[in-house]
């Protein structure tokens, strides 16, 4: 009898105390001014002629037709830019501008141009679905986007460089609306894609002729994103917990753990336990917000990869599950701005050109206000390399391996760069013994770190994986 009245005193001690610490942590919350709601987190709606959901769910319908053998599939993300294992061939460029003037590309591009110029984007997700939600939109954008980059490329190269910037701005608006979304997958999304961006802005550089007014457009641009970056991020994690991890929880505590993880995850099946535990997924749930607490903090501060990799411990699955996929986001966060500024850096270089003939000849000739960027995984300087009329500017990236700025070796960690590399001249006996697509494959060459099929078979899985 004392044994089990000893044992009572304890499990009434232990749920105690786990409800203790969630209403505390809760409370902090509160005491931030952080949303706790999904009012809160969404607000209103955008009015219907400013919602550009409609547009970009009509464009990733008629993507999700591009076969993957098709040349628009492997465009400006890959071979236009050089970010790739091979570039084009002159025919293949024909044959892809040909494709661009018919369909779906066609009307791809003009969605995707119209959904540019909207104010708001609401998808009106059903985020009750938990991590089921449906965003198979946001996939189809990083593919079917591609065809309004494409459209771009071209555009510069033909001397319409004040269209082709139109293009882009229409995309990076479109980026911007993927990144504000509250989820992890559809802020990845929105980060990758944004690279394809920038790859096709240094990708046309050499053919396009942009002048210095132009330039000073294209950088303002990529200014915006480094403004708005933190802010994206915070208000994805921010969704991730209100719309996400708290309802997850929530319907443990109501219903169970069975109900809850077949609503939220249908794919992983665990038998429930029973009221037994219940103090232990209380105080999991806890640790899961003062975990988001930490992001959060990371976020902000831009601490580096090794300070996310602290211990969980294990009885606290829910926690593991709900965040491994977060651990990244702090980390994805300072490739994004690093990309961003080494595309500003070559922008401004590229101002210089435009009024000395030439590059800079050291990163610290470039015209900058205030300090010259470092790398924001060294602490070091930027890697600056000029040849004549080709420039390179990169970082070693998080996994602090320098790999002369090349972003196509095998592994998801890359150099994140900044390359714009001019023809090379070719001799008439070299180009008689039919090397035009190695002068082609030289044309132009772009590289940042976040590819599209990386991110797909990396993070968009491992989260998707996630209760």
């Amino acid at each position: 009898m004392v044994t089990v009245l000893m044992f009572a005193l304890l499990y009434i001690g232990w749920w105690g105390y786990a409800a203790w610490s969630l209403r505390s942590v809760q409370a902090k919350f509160v005491s931030l001014g952080l949303p706790t709601t999904r009012e809160q987190l969404l607000g209103k709606a955008p009015a219907e002629n400013e919602n550009a959901s409609l547009l970009l769910r009509e464009a990733a319908a008629l993507s999700e037709g591009i076969p993957k053998d098709n040349l628009l599939f492997h465009c400006v993300a890959g071979a236009l830019t050089g970010n790739s294992t091979r570039a084009l061939t002159a025919k293949e460029q024909a044959e892809l501008r040909e494709s661009l003037s018919g369909s779906p590309a066609k009307e791809i591009v003009k969605l995707y141009t119209e959904a540019g110029r909207k104010s708001h984007c609401d998808f009106g997700r059903d985020y009750a679905k938990g991590f089921s939600v449906d965003i198979s939109d946001a996939k189809f954008f990083l593919k079917g986007g591609r065809c309004l980059l494409s459209f771009a490329w071209f555009r510069a190269n033909d001397g319409d460089s004040a269209g082709a910037i139109e293009n882009i701005k229409s995309y990076l608006k479109i980026c911007e609306f993927y990144m504000n979304e509250p989820t992890l997958i559809s802020w990845l999304v929105g980060v990758s894609a944004n690279a394809q961006a920038r790859d096709t802005v240094a990708a046309s550089i050499p053919g396009a002729n942009f002048t210095d007014k132009e330039i000073a457009s294209l950088s303002e641009l990529f200014a915006n994103n480094l403004k708005s970056a933190t802010a994206t991020a915070l208000h994805m994690l921010d969704g991730e917990r209100v719309l996400m991890g708290d309802p997850f929880f929530g319907d443990i505590d109501t219903n169970g753990i069975s109900d809850a993880i077949e609503r939220f995850a249908p794919t992983l099946k665990i038998n429930s336990p029973g009221w037994v535990l219940r103090p232990l997924f209380i105080a999991d749930h806890a640790a899961y917000l003062n975990r988001m607490l930490s992001l959060r903090e990371f976020v902000v501060t831009g601490k580096p990869q090794g300070a996310l990799k602290k211990e969980i411990p294990r009885w606290q699955i829910f926690t593991l599950l709900l965040t491994g996929s977060l651990d990244a986001s702090s980390v994805k966060l300072n490739e994004y701005k690093m990309a961003n500024e080494l595309a500003l850096l070559g922008l401004q270089a590229e101002k210089f050109r435009i009024s000395n003939g030439r590059y800079p000849a050291t990163l610290s000739d470039i015209p900058w206000e205030g300090a010259i960027p470092k790398d924001r995984f060294t602490g070091g300087e930027l890697h600056y390399k000029v040849d004549g009329d080709s420039l390179l500017i990169y970082s070693v990236g998080s996994d602090l391996i320098d790999n002369g700025g090349n972003p196509l070796r095998v592994g998801l960690e890359k150099d994140i760069a900044w390359s714009v590399k001019r023809p090379i001249v070719v001799s008439k006996d070299k180009a008689d013994s039919g090397s035009a697509s190695v002068q082609q494959s030289n044309q132009v060459t772009l590289i940042v770190c976040l590819l599209a099929g990386h991110l797909k078979n990396a993070e968009i899985a491992s989260h998707e994986k996630s209760p």
